[in-house]
């Protein structure tokens, strides 16, 4: 098997590695400690948008998952099942499974639905997290059409000792816990983060779908996550560490029932153990980095009222290698290697089925210090069982015009497997369906002013887009009386991006202005089917219109905040006939954190949908109105 083979090849090559360090030792420089929390983009790709969500959002949103932060702090879509359901993306007009969801580069969508449920993924486990807009598969592999989310850790090694607790307590009996604690010496890191999450989400609504229009309490959308995360790291000297970190996340979530239906009993288990070990080198002209990687994922859903109990197991093996060459001040050239291997169980399969994914990739960077311009080229392919997989190069470019007015472009190959419930449902899976693929291209300026001497920092892009996506999968109801999946559709994804960020600092008072904008125009443009209605129209559950905007004032350890978020109208019909009208919703926040000695002590108060609307993500899915949450934490640092 090449997984086999490839941890074979991996040991030969770490040792080769450890034997030409050992050598460049002798001549090297010992590097001064630094903490690198660059996102995966920096060193590869110029011409693209990458969005990081701050400290102080992270902080505010710490015992929320990442849909819940996502959908209030940016314009970017989330269509979401109930609170505690499941919550899914559309970055740039396309789907959820055009999204890829990484954590320290290690892929975490389900093979079988090709999409990831936000929701399980707490905020408490990620240390940064990057949001990257628009096409990326040659630098990150299938799937990644709109864009690609990443969950950041990594080892701090510093004298410190840090032990943090924060507790929740909101509406609708919202009960949340996060503890978590770090040791940091010169040669260890040791990090432990546990996490609880319960709510009963019995909040009240009017049910419009029924003619007489009651007020109700939602039923069935409890939700009980449990989640720990434990890192070890070593540093073998100035210049390389090593270490492993594993996640554990339990989730039961009821099916929250919809105002159309009956009282649901449906229950979701989720249950996911996923490892990473990982060895990194720095040296003068090189970076070299392997990971190796583990994930299993099970999935049940029951409904004790239709007798049915549905399992999903599936697996992931992952290791990968990569070098970064500093082959002058100006350029910076990027290799390496994939290998992945996903296994999945699924009782509607005929048999387990696995899937083997091989790539070589390279990047190259260039810079033009005296103009300010950067450029990069990179190349990708993958070799991936039963598939011929498309040759996916790209390029970016990026550079200053005038001042603090820059430009940016990018064109990248792009595509998507077909994923295993694609191919192997029974009934419905269809073997001869063919990977979607096409071509992402984007451009715009960028308005940025960074000194730190000055009293307003700006950044502010606006960027157009166009991706062409042929061969786009669908399921369809067939001949044969049941649905079916097939290359249906031409899809071309357009729009419009603003992003602005903004600091302004009067004495000591910051000011913080934050927002953004999508337009977003996605239809399909070709059929595989005569007289197909849904020609020129737009695609279901993508709004033509997001927005959203924030406004922080800060003082010393104190904050007070206010966003406001817009969802335009979606289509739930692929004629455009049937549609759920646009939302805005309102949050409010106001926090402040004593420090004594080595203790901080920190409370925040949230009013979430402070206008209290009533508003649907999904259609007939009723969601809350007005809501609290009160978070007290309480952090121990001794340096």
């Amino acid at each position: 098997m090449l997984v086999k083979r490839f941890i074979i090849f991996s040991s030969i090559f770490i040792l080769g590695i450890q034997f030409a360090i050992a050598q460049d030792s002798l001549i090297a420089l010992p590097l001064k400690e630094v903490t690198v929390t660059e996102n995966a983009f920096t060193d590869k790709m110029n011409g693209i948008t990458i969005q990081r969500i701050d400290s102080l959002t992270l902080s505010q949103h710490s015992l929320e998952s990442i849909a819940e932060v996502i959908s209030s702090t940016t314009p970017i879509n989330i269509k979401s099942y109930s609170p505690s359901g499941t919550a899914t993306i559309s970055l740039r007009g396309t789907s959820a499974s055009h999204t890829g969801i990484y954590w320290n580069d290690i892929p975490l969508n389900s093979p079988t639905l090709g999409l990831s449920n936000l929701n399980l993924f707490p905020i408490a486990f990620a240390q940064s997290i990057d949001i990257q807009h628009g096409g990326s598969s040659a630098l990150l592999g299938s799937g990644n059409i709109g864009g690609s989310i990443h969950l950041n850790s990594y080892p701090i090694f510093k004298k410190n000792i840090s032990i943090g607790f924060a507790q929740e307590i909101g509406s609708f009996n919202n009960y949340a816990s996060d503890l978590n604690c770090s040791i940091g010496k010169e040669k260890w890191y040791f990090a432990t983060t546990a996490q609880m999450h319960k709510i009963k989400n019995d909040y009240a609504f009017i049910n419009t779908a029924d003619i007489d229009k009651p007020l109700l309490k939602q039923s069935n959308a409890d939700m009980q996550q449990y989640g720990l995360m434990q890192a070890i790291y070593y540093k073998i000297n100035n210049k390389q560490y090593i270490g492993s970190t594993i996640w554990y996340e339990n989730n039961e979530a009821g099916v929250a029932t919809l105002m159309t239906a009956s009282k649901s009993i449906a229950r979701q288990y989720d249950q996911s153990l996923r490892a990473i070990t990982e060895w990194k080198n720095y040296s003068r002209i090189a970076t070299y980095h392997i990971q190796c990687a583990y994930t299993n994922d099970i999935s049940t859903y029951s409904d004790s009222s239709i007798h049915l109990t549905s399992i999903i197991r599936s697996q992931l093996y992952f290791i990968k290698g990569s070098s970064v060459f500093n082959l002058s001040k100006n350029d910076r050239l990027t290799t390496g290697l994939d290998l992945i291997e996903n296994k999945a169980d699924v009782a509607y399969y005929a048999q387990t089925q696995s899937r083997e994914q091989m790539a070589l990739f390279a990047s190259y960077m260039h810079e033009f210090k005296k103009i300010a311009w950067k450029i990069s080229l990179n190349a990708r392919q993958e070799f991936i069982s039963h598939y011929q997989v498309p040759f996916t190069p790209s390029i970016g470019l990026e550079g200053k015009i005038w001042k603090c007015l820059f430009i940016q472009s990018s064109a990248s190959r792009i595509f998507r497997v077909p994923t295993l419930n694609d191919l192997f449902w029974v009934p419905g899976g269809n073997t001869n369906i063919v990977p979607e693929s096409g071509w992402s291209e984007e451009g715009g300026l960028v308005i940025k002013n960074k000194n730190p001497s000055c009293n307003f920092i700006t950044h502010t892009s606006i960027i157009a887009y166009s991706s062409i996506i042929e061969n786009w999968i669908q399921w369809l109801p067939s001949d044969n009386n049941y649905w079916t999946a097939q290359n249906a559709k031409r899809v071309w994804a357009r729009g419009i991006e603003l992003l602005t960020s903004n600091v302004l600092l009067i004495k000591k008072i910051k000011f913080e202005l934050n927002g953004g904008y999508t337009f977003s125009k996605s239809t399909n443009v070709a059929s595989a089917s005569e007289n197909d209605q849904t020609i020129g129209k737009q695609l279901i559950y993508v709004p033509l219109q997001n927005a959203n905007g924030e406004m922080r004032i800060i003082y010393k350890g104190s904050f007070i905040s206010y966003n406001q978020n817009y969802v335009g109208k979606r289509y739930t019909t692929s004629d455009n006939l049937d549609s759920i009208p646009f939302y805005s919703l309102g949050n409010f926040g106001i926090g402040t954190k004593y420090q004594a000695k080595k203790f901080t002590f920190s409370i925040l108060f949230k009013i979430n949908n402070i206008w209290n609307v009533v508003y649907q993500s999904v259609e007939w899915m009723a969601m809350p109105g007005r809501n609290y949450n009160l978070v007290l934490k309480i952090n121990f640092n001794k340096y």
